[in-house]
């Protein structure tokens, strides 16, 4: 890996609207694996008896195993997330010209909060709504154990005014039922944490990537900064600098070997290993996955500078725009519709996938009405030159 200062080669904004799509199927991919958890009986039950399955409906049980892995996919929202934020004062850095912030925390603040709030607000109503109905999983009751421990229905004031404030699963619980929303902290101080390193990565491209990789390196080795909040959001700063990383040499400030990218990308066929093998450390296993969503991400720019067309994912940009707001309110619909379906079949889960694909059908087009109703009014007025628009989780 070496710096380098050449002149970067003139790209479309365009170019880079297939990530849109990538980001839209990413999300997809979260929801559906959360579908499958609260919808359907489970991969245990199914063993116990796949002679009342029949071979279609195997066929699906099989297919819909591909959806397991949604926290792992949320560390590619990470890293391309780092690489979007970035991009643009990479480029203006390797032009010679001054890096400018002005108005950075005013256009995060109008990218997080508007869908986040909603979501908030969503999550009371539908978890009131599974107290109200006595549904076994606010009781945490429910056939699934996995359902009945990681699901909480927590909505003091001091839970919410945490989660506002970006402390949640640190000093206060997830607000409700909406347990993705343990990404969103991070994010949030990712930015926050960015302009600081950012004055580094003007001097110094790579000494900025150092820099951030030892912090994560001691954050994962326990060495402790006496705030518990930095501990943590410094652990995962490295998979969301990888994408920074990749903004700098997408703009041609540093310069990777092809075959190390190549070798990053193959480490994704550790995400299968990783679940069957828990090797106990949480953090290396989503930094060493992440490290090959970079790989992967730098594959694609690489097969595109080969004149690779992706567009069918550029096609796929309207699940992009929405994919934020699809995030944020797909998990109290379901815990809903567990509540729901519980009650009506006695506490017995559904065998059938049926309402994991109404699910699919319907839960995408309540994101991007809310994506039309409550995200794009704050954004639209603020588009800015590059497609920052790409990632909003």
């Amino acid at each position: 890996m070496s710096e380098q200062k050449n002149t970067p080669p003139v790209t479309s904004h365009s170019a880079l609207l297939f990530l849109d799509g990538l980001r839209g199927i990413a999300a997809l991919y979260v929801m559906i694996g959360h579908a499958r958890w609260l919808l359907w009986e489970g991969g245990a039950a199914f063993k116990d008896h796949p002679e009342q399955y029949s071979s279609l409906e195997k066929m699906q049980v099989y297919f819909f195993s591909i959806f397991k892995y949604g926290h792992e996919a949320v560390l590619f929202f990470f890293v391309l997330s780092g690489f979007v934020i970035h991009l643009k004062q990479a480029k203006e850095i390797e032009r010679g010209r001054a890096v400018l912030l002005k108005g950075y925390f005013i256009r995060r603040a109008k990218r997080i909060f508007p869908p986040f709030l909603f979501a908030l607000l969503l999550t009371f109503f539908c978890d009131k709504v599974v107290e109200f109905i006595d549904a076994s999983i606010f009781h945490n009751a429910t056939p699934d154990e996995g359902l009945n421990t990681n699901i909480s229905f927590d909505h003091s004031l001091k839970t919410l005014a945490g989660n506002i404030l970006f402390l949640q699963n640190t000093y206060v619980p997830i607000f409700g039922s909406d347990a993705p929303l343990w990404s969103l902290k991070y994010e949030w101080w990712f930015y926050m944490f960015y302009p600081l390193l950012l004055l580094v990565n003007k001097k110094t491209a790579l000494g900025s990537f150092l820099i951030v990789a030892l912090l994560s390196v001691l954050s994962i080795l326990g060495w402790s900064w006496g705030i518990k909040l930095v501990d943590e959001v410094f652990a995962y700063f490295f998979c969301w600098w990888l994408g920074c990383l990749s903004a700098d040499m997408y703009a041609n400030r540093i310069k990777v070997p092809v075959w190390l990218i190549i070798l990053a990308g193959l480490l994704l066929l550790y995400i299968p290993l990783s679940v069957k093998y828990d090797s106990g450390n949480a953090i290396v296993k989503d930094t060493i996955i992440a490290v090959g969503f970079w790989g992967l991400l730098n594959s694609l720019f690489l097969l595109q500078k080969r004149q690779v067309s992706f567009r069918l994912l550029e096609k796929l940009k309207p699940l992009g725009d929405c994919s934020y707001s699809i995030y944020v309110i797909h998990m109290p619909i379901l815990v809903l519709a567990n509540g729901i379906i519980l009650n009506y079949s006695h506490n017995v889960m559904p065998k059938s996938m049926t309402y994991v694909w109404l699910s699919i059908l319907i839960i995408p087009v309540l994101g991007y009405l809310i994506h039309l109703l409550v995200e794009r009014p704050f954004v639209r007025k603020a588009t800015p030159k590059l497609p920052e628009q790409l990632v909003r989780v």
